[in-house]
């Protein structure tokens, strides 16, 4: 994995996160009040949210959710738009999911063109948003090679501090787990069950976490490879 997948991941994010936030919003008709934006015509879509009218839409579904750092989180909206354009296919308004064709490459080649720190992945992103409801009753505060690159931006990077203040939790959270001698029905609850062992759980928010878990055959690891809110 190198710098430019880090920021693909990133791409990748905001499509996830999008049409989750869609369904917060259709189950609060009367929570927020927007007249440019009929959200049951959105289901199904996606947006890299250029416009002001859309950022603040999710700006204040988010903020009615009751996340963690709702601003630091536009702002990394912002200077990735920033950093992009039609080249790298962004879009500028809602498009059907299906349609979105970006070049990961020419994405990564504009980020990298103004910016020496990483982009934030997937993980780094839903943990921001969530770091303040996360209790747990254990932690650990050593990663292994899946979270490499995470960790060094964490590390690394002043832009990162509220993560790096929760940097514990964070790998506690997304850390690899080994799966060694393991049946695959023990593999496909192995999150659900540290999660128990470590007293994992999110406290008062009206969202969830929703972890992909892979497996890795070869290293006999399951990690964390994709993650939204």
């Amino acid at each position: 994995m190198n710098k430019k997948n880090i920021t693909i991941i990133s791409i990748i994010l905001i499509i996830v996160l999008l049409g989750v936030f869609i369904i917060i919003r259709n189950n609060n008709n009367n929570a927020l009040n927007n007249d440019e934006i009929n959200p049951k015509a959105l289901i199904g879509k996606s947006s890299n949210l250029r416009k002001e009218r859309d950022l603040k839409y999710i700006e204040d579904i988010l903020k009615y959710a009751n996340v963690d750092n709702v601003d630091i989180l536009i702002s990394w909206i912002k200077e990735f738009n920033k950093a992009s354009d039609d080249e790298c296919g962004i879009v500028e308004d809602w498009t059907d999911t299906n349609k979105l064709s970006y070049d990961k490459y020419a994405c990564a080649d504009r980020w990298e063109k103004d910016h020496e720190d990483f982009d934030n992945d997937c993980r780094m992103t839903a943990f921001l948003l969530l770091c303040n409801h996360f209790k747990m009753d254990k932690t650990i505060n050593t990663s292994g090679n899946y979270l490499m690159f995470d960790i060094d931006a964490i590390d690394n990077n002043d832009e990162y501090k509220i993560l790096k203040e929760n940097r514990d939790k964070f790998i506690t959270l997304f850390n690899e787990m080994n799966v060694e001698g393991l049946s695959a029905e023990e593999i496909k609850n192995i999150y659900n069950k540290k999660w128990s062992e470590y007293g994992i759980i999110i406290e008062e928010s009206k969202v969830s976490l929703i972890s992909v878990v892979l497996h890795d055959n070869y290293e006999n690891l399951a990690f964390v490879g994709h993650v939204g809110v």
